[in-house]
């Protein structure tokens, strides 16, 4: 060995599993400049079961909500000197199933959630194998799966709250289908707010269409071009995506209708082009890159078998005002 040194002593210096003397580590480092060694962490990895690769699993990277999220993620990953496996499923729960198996089966350090698809079941038979999981952006019932999210319940309705008090009372609310709880949250903090303001619920407002999954933009307009014709001025829209309600409001100024002085909007996500439209939109702010941030580091920390002391973390929404809803008192 070129530094002079056992094998063992090298390895306890690459892997800092043992002390290593000063001058024995400059030597080490040294000889390791000069043979232009690189560690192989993939094959070592698989020698003890674990590749410091962490499986992420998203339904639509390009939404750019996911896009945000695992640059965050990233962030927190390359610092302590993890690689994501990325995993898209567009939706797609078979497929999703054969992405995770093929992942465990390579022997994967740990799991990130972003779908609604897997199922609890499985995520405790990802557990009970030893390898950590970590849910974002989604609620999981079971307290033994560590989760980030938002309070999508009290987001939702502080926002129907808002154009309540901006003279509101013709709302429509546009979602994907109820599949999942994030989404039942934001339903019921719809309903409920309406009902705390005297206005109740209209059933028929409630647009509920399994394309606003892939093709948020593309049905946002459409089904808002079928709504203008029945359509009562002055009108308000939640949209359960800024990419949906980008689709509304072309639709609306499309076809002659002034935004926001005939129908209004609030968006969900703040993604980067909300500040860019026109008129730029008003949103409900997802903090995207912290999530991703904190998602990362919860489950670093449980891969490194760390006390974690919150499993379910809630991070804070805010509102950011621009120039799509009409103050009508």
């Amino acid at each position: 060995m070129r530094a002079g040194v056992s094998p063992s002593t090298v390895s306890n210096y690459l892997n800092k599993s043992a002390p290593v003397n000063l001058n024995t580590a400059k030597r080490i480092a040294g000889a390791i400049d000069k043979l232009r060694y690189t560690p192989d962490n993939i094959a070592r990895g698989l020698r003890i079961g674990k590749t410091k690769t962490i499986g992420l699993i998203l339904p639509d990277i390009s939404n750019p909500f996911y896009s945000v999220l695992v640059n965050g993620m990233e962030e927190i990953a390359t610092k302590n000197d993890y690689t994501i496996v990325l995993a898209c499923n567009n939706y797609d729960y078979d497929r999703e199933k054969r992405q995770v198996n093929n992942l465990v089966n390579n022997h994967i350090s740990g799991f990130i959630f972003g779908t609604g698809g897997i199922d609890i079941n499985e995520i405790k038979k990802i557990q009970k194998r030893g390898i950590p999981v970590v849910v974002v952006d989604r609620k999981i019932a079971d307290k033994k799966v560590p989760s980030v999210e938002v309070d999508n319940f009290k987001a939702v309705y502080d926002g129907i709250k808002y154009l309540v008090d901006n003279g509101h009372k013709n709302i429509y609310y546009f979602t994907e289908p109820i599949t999942m709880g994030t989404l039942k949250d934001r339903l019921n903090g719809y309903r409920e707010a309406l009902i705390d303001s005297g206005i109740g619920v209209n059933e028929a407002k409630v647009m509920i269409n399994k394309e606003f999954q892939t093709k948020k933009t593309q049905m946002g307009y459409m089904i808002m071009s079928r709504l203008l014709s029945k359509i009562k001025i002055p009108a308000a829209v939640f949209a359960t995506s800024d990419l949906i309600a980008f689709g509304a409001m072309r639709a609306s100024l499309e076809f002659g209708f002034k935004v926001p002085d005939e129908i209004s909007f609030l968006g969900y996500d703040n993604i980067f082009l909300s500040e860019f439209m026109n008129p730029p939109l008003t949103t409900i702010k997802q903090p995207k890159k912290n999530m991703g941030r904190v998602a990362m580091q919860l489950l670093i920390d449980l891969i490194m078998d760390k006390k974690v002391k919150q499993k379910r973390i809630l991070l804070n929404t805010k509102l950011i005002e621009r120039a799509t809803v009409k103050k009508l008192i």
